[in-house]
């Protein structure tokens, strides 16, 4: 057993790669699979609920690779009860700080001007609602779970270097986003995300999953919020 590891049984190197490459594949598979069934109705109701059921099934895949395949443990990704207000103010702060970085300051550099949208559609704040409860309840936590914990933890007792498994699990992480937001500039934010992540969770103690999923939600949340209610010109 290796201290402060989820490991507790050392995996054979082919059974771990091939875990390693079926937890990678996933996250393409399920984005197509989510972009096929959205696009093929217009009812955005519908729509939520593909994407809210699909982060249900993302989850439980990786509980069953842990639990039943791995026969491991989820115990190194649930809630730390321990400083569990400075593990959210961390999250929050992480996920404002990433968001200043890749969002708005380099807007404002370019000198544009942001000012409040006044034509804001009626179905806006349960538009809103939706991409929070989404956001803090599912997205955040089930993402940071899968590459900040799952696939960071796998790649480094595969390579036996945190660093090289924290540049694997980041191209996994941003090219399977590409898979539902194409390639371009907003591929720097994913990169952003997942490096700042990754380095807080493996150098500060509060860097809790339940702090990145805090992050990671935060994170989401302000681009949602700016693409509402902001018109930058």
């Amino acid at each position: 057993m290796k201290k402060n590891n989820v490991i507790e049984m050392p995996l054979k190197k082919s059974v771990l790669w091939r875990d390693i490459v079926l937890m990678s594949l996933y996250p393409f598979l399920s984005a197509w699979v989510v972009q096929l069934l959205c696009g093929r109705t217009t009812d955005t109701t519908l729509q939520n609920f593909i994407m809210m059921a699909a982060n249900w099934v993302w989850y439980f895949v990786t509980w069953l690779m842990i639990t039943k395949v791995e026969r491991r443990t989820m115990a190194p990704y649930k809630i730390k009860e321990w400083a569990l207000l400075w593990q959210l103010l961390l999250g929050i702060l992480l996920g404002v700080l990433i968001f200043l970085a890749t969002f708005l300051i380099p807007r404002l550099m370019q000198g544009r001007i942001a000012c409040f949208n006044p034509y804001l559609p009626k179905s806006v704040r349960g538009i809103m609602l939706f991409t929070l409860l989404n956001q803090f309840l599912f997205v955040g936590p089930i993402e940071e779970t899968v590459y900040r914990g799952y696939l960071l933890d796998r790649f480094r007792e595969a390579t036996v270097s945190k660093w090289l498994a924290v540049l694997m699990m980041t191209a996994v992480f941003v090219f399977s986003h590409s898979v539902a937001t194409g390639f371009g500039s907003h591929m720097i934010s994913h990169l952003v995300l997942a490096l700042a992540t990754a380095f807080v969770r493996l150098k500060f103690k509060l860097g809790s999953i339940f702090a990145l999923g805090i992050a990671h939600a935060v994170f989401n949340s302000l681009l949602q919020f700016c693409i509402f209610y902001l018109i930058m010109f």
